[in-house]
């Protein structure tokens, strides 16, 4: 017997690139250098926001004997006139912003996702009360809603979760027609039919076969609403009707720094460029969400 016959045989392995397969969504995304600087960029905010303030000497709320100082060493963001750390103040603005803007985002479309899937998965009179509701609220102009706010929040802080609850009422109407659009296109579909056959429910048929396949709009919506809501919080706070002293948002501090753009002009600027930097960065996420999500849409703009 020969030593050949005496061997193991050996089973032949399918030689492998050795590079990580990435899914083709991510690639997509991955590809658009300027999507890809803005999910950097808004991770960093949110390090800044929620770590900083932790690592940070100065907390918002505490007074320093350096009233006025432009930016230094000490305080890299300057004060303003009563003492207090720009630097802290934008921290904890920046945080407090972001977490209502991100609950806007996640309330508005939950909730526009389910009224939509639902307007265009049973159609007819389902679809038509539920648009002229939709068409209701997108009436009301958003000046009375900061009376609203004004009213409910007098003689005590307006609470954070009370802004973002009223502005996820504006804002799930526009995410529930987007949805809905794209479910029409879905609930004729034939796995769709397959599923009413084999007895699934209709709910399980939205929950499970409907709304994934928006699953692509819903994301570029969370981000879409992710910058409008800080604009929108911005705005109700710029106009003293969102968040209330001794807390503190990037539109309030915006609003109190205006009188002091010619002297401190630090005081106004660094708040500004953050809630620039934010909206921007999320617009930019968004828009590299729906080129990879529509490799038509990518291919289009090469």
């Amino acid at each position: 017997m020969t030593s050949t016959e005496n061997s193991t045989p050996v089973l032949a392995v399918p030689a492998t690139s050795g590079r990580l397969r990435l899914p083709p969504v991510l690639r997509r995304y991955l590809r658009n250098p300027v999507s890809v600087a803005a999910l950097i960029v808004f991770g960093l905010v949110l390090v800044f926001a929620f770590i900083g303030p932790l690592l940070w000497k100065y907390s918002y709320a505490t007074f320093t004997p350096d009233n006025s100082r432009p930016p230094s060493l000490d305080h890299p963001f300057g004060t303003d006139s009563t003492g207090y750390d720009t630097l802290s103040q934008v921290m904890r603005g920046t945080q407090r912003s972001v977490q209502i803007a991100l609950f806007v985002a996640v309330v508005a479309t939950v909730l526009g996702s389910v009224v939509g899937a639902a307007a265009g998965y049973f159609g007819r009179l389902v679809d038509a009360t539920l648009m002229r509701l939709v068409d209701l609220v997108l009436m009301f102009p958003s000046i009375a809603v900061a009376a609203v706010m004004a009213y409910v929040g007098r003689g005590s802080q307006t609470s954070w979760i009370t802004i973002g609850l009223v502005l996820s009422a504006l804002a799930w109407p526009i995410v529930a027609r987007v949805v809905r659009s794209t479910v029409l296109v879905h609930a004729s579909a034939e796995y769709v039919q397959a599923a009413k056959g084999l007895g699934a429910s209709d709910a399980a048929i939205i929950a499970r076969h409907l709304i994934p396949n928006a699953s692509g709009t819903i994301m570029v919506a969370v981000t879409v609403l992710t910058s409008t809501a800080i604009l929108s919080e911005t705005a109700l706070s710029y106009l003293g009707f969102g968040v209330q002293p001794p807390d503190t948002s990037l539109g309030l501090l915006v609003s109190e720094a205006q009188t002091a753009l010619t002297t401190r002009p630090w005081v106004f600027y660094f708040p500004g460029a953050f809630i620039v930097l934010i909206a921007l960065s999320a617009s930019f996420i968004g828009d590299g969400l729906r080129m990879a999500l529509d490799p038509r849409q990518a291919k289009g703009n090469r």
